[in-house]
């Protein structure tokens, strides 16, 4: 190639990568008029070629982060899953975040986000009713068919049969009648102060404005009776059939629905004893009240000052009293067994032997329900020396003395029902438990029938308890939420259906309607990384006239684009070196060839 070809080319070369780098890096930003922009941040105009900063922007500088906060309704969306039982939803927060919350409680399980089909029944109130303290209780019917108890009215003067007891009036007629057909009606006023329409009266001749048409009658006393205040009244029916309320008998107990009211003690036995021949007696009050005198123990060895005397077996020491030391002697002889006893009196010196003597006590049960097991502990204790057998049957009875048998069982797990039997030694005791499921709702007690070990039949009986129809309820968290404060409650129902609030999380963000309130987040939308060109115009005084498009791929980038052309500039350089001088001296090198050449 001639040099004539090469200057051009290089000149060419030249002036696409050196003069513009070298012309860009002559001047500043500032020099040139630009500003310099962050990295978060784009150029309002054009993109300058600076010595000092890559981001030299001509216009001025515009940000590109744009902070977006979304707002959304609050509601529950139509997307379910399944958390074990619980049917899930779910819920979309005011910031636009989801999630997910318990829904439905599903008590056949849950499946695919349904609840599993079971039982169905329709949700509501049912007209039964309990008591359960002073608290009215309703029953109610959920939807799978399960029913649940829930207080419905607070009664101030305490609940009975499901009902409130009023402020309480007196129960009796009212001086107010009408007619019902043949019959004379008067209006009775209830302890509830309510008032109703009874029948009073029949009246033969037919019935006028509340009174009988006159016949005649028979003047005696009718089988109707009332109370006022202590009086037990009955009615007298005088021969024209009038009739008035007459005090008919004095009670001293009080008077209630017409009939005197019967005192009622609770059977025991007292401390107190007598004697009766051989026999030693305790003193016995019945539920009539009425105090009598019962055979409790034959006294073998006599009865003295209501207690049985004990047994001594004697040794003589024949005409000489015991010395100083306890011992006597007889006939000259010492008597070893009188020697180490501590016995000794005016009739020598013996061992001491007490009776048997057994006496009986029974524990009285606290409230109690129907189908669930009463529990009760009976103990003998034995007061005398000698060991014996004591025989006995425990029974629970009702209010109306029907008795029902009773299961027990010792300490060594022997089980006793009709006529059990054990044995007690010389003071010692003996307890039993003894255990029945009562059937119905009343009142009991327990009654002890025993005899033997000094003892001759006697019964006792353990104090009066309930037995009520409340059945106990599953301890068990219902799906009721409530916030107190910071604090996420919710409803628990214990064994006996008493219902409370329980704490069971703290919200860090608070609490609202049952639910914790979430966090609130913000989104950062940020535009989308981009690389940005910038079209510088190349030229000048030369006659080349083009396009240079510079990348802008930071700063060190382009310290390697200057690096690489300069470079390449020394290398053309030496080319354009070698061949000039290879021309002059046409002599050696790998011109010469060429120089040969061009001679001919």
């Amino acid at each position: 190639m001639s040099i004539k070809k090469i200057i051009p080319l290089m000149a060419f070369l030249f002036s696409i990568f050196l003069i513009p780098q070298i012309s860009s890096a002559l001047l500043s930003c500032s020099q040139q008029g630009g500003v310099v922009c962050s990295s978060s941040q784009t150029c309002s105009s054009v993109w300058l070629d600076s010595s000092d900063y890559y981001r030299c922007c001509a216009g001025y500088c515009i940000s590109t982060t744009t902070t977006t906060i979304y707002s959304c309704t609050p509601q529950y969306l139509g997307n379910y899953q399944c958390s074990g039982s619980w049917q899930q939803r779910q819920y979309q927060n005011s910031d636009c975040s989801t999630t997910w919350q318990n829904y439905q409680y599903c008590n056949s399980g849950c499946s695919w986000g349904q609840c599993i089909s079971g039982p169905s029944c329709t949700g509501q109130y049912l007209s039964n009713y309990q008591c359960s303290g002073n608290w009215i209780q309703q029953q109610y019917q959920n939807p799978d068919c399960s029913l649940t108890w829930y207080n419905s009215q607070y009664c101030n003067n305490g609940c009975s049969n499901g009902q409130c007891i009023s402020s309480g009036c007196t129960a009796q007629y009212l001086n107010n009648y009408q007619c019902s057909g043949s019959w004379q009606q008067r209006q009775y006023q209830n302890s509830d102060c309510s008032t109703t329409w009874q029948n009073y009266q029949y009246c033969n001749s037919g019935c006028s404005s509340g009174n009988c048409i006159n016949q005649a009658c028979t003047a005696q006393y009718t089988d109707e009776w009332q109370c006022l205040n202590s009086w037990r009244q009955r009615r007298y029916q005088y021969s024209d059939c009038t009739s008035v309320w007459q005090n008919y008998e004095y009670c001293n107990n009080g008077c209630s629905n017409g009939n005197c009211i019967t005192q009622t003690c609770t059977p025991q036995y007292f401390n107190n004893y007598q004697c009766s021949g051989s026999w030693k007696q305790q003193q016995y009050m019945s539920d009539d009240c009425s105090v009598s005198w019962g055979n409790v123990e034959y006294c073998n060895y006599g009865c003295s000052g209501g207690m049985c005397q004990p047994y001594y077996n004697y040794y003589s020491c024949g005409n000489y009293p015991c010395d100083n030391y306890n011992n006597c002697y007889y006939n000259g002889y010492d008597n070893y067994n009188c020697n180490y006893n501590y016995n000794c009196d005016q009739y020598g010196c013996g061992n001491y032997y007490s009776a048997c003597s057994v006496s009986a006590s029974v524990t009285t049960p606290g409230e109690s329900y129907v189908d669930h097991v009463v529990s009760t502990i009976v103990t003998f204790t034995n007061n005398g020396g000698s060991g014996g057998y004591v025989n006995f049957n425990v029974f629970m009875c009702d209010s109306y003395n029907n008795c029902q048998s009773m299961i027990c069982e010792d300490s060594y797990s022997r089980v006793y029902s009709n006529d059990g039997r054990v044995y007690v030694d010389g003071y010692e005791s003996r307890s039993i438990t003894c255990t029945l499921t009562p059937t119905q709702k009343c009142n009991h007690r327990i009654k002890v029938e025993y005899y033997g070990c000094g003892n001759y039949n006697p019964t006792i009986y353990s104090g009066y308890f309930s037995v009520s129809n409340r059945h106990p309820c599953t301890a068990q968290y219902l799906d009721n939420y409530e916030c107190l404060g910071n604090s996420r409650r919710q409803q628990y129902q214990d064994s006996y259906c008493s219902v409370t609030w329980k704490s069971i999380e703290v919200c860090g963000n608070g609490c609202s309607n049952g639910q914790c309130v979430p966090a609130v987040t913000t989104t950062t939308t940020l535009p989308p990384s981009t690389t940005t060109s910038t079209t510088y115009p190349v030229g000048g005084q030369g006659s080349y006239t083009g396009w240079f498009v510079f990348t802008d791929l930071g700063a060190w980038n382009n310290l390697i684009i200057v690096l690489l052309i300069i470079a390449i500039l020394i290398v053309l350089i030496l080319i354009i070196f070698l061949l000039l001088k290879g021309r002059r001296g046409c002599g050696r090198g790998l011109f010469r060839r060429r120089c040969d050449a061009e001679r001919f």
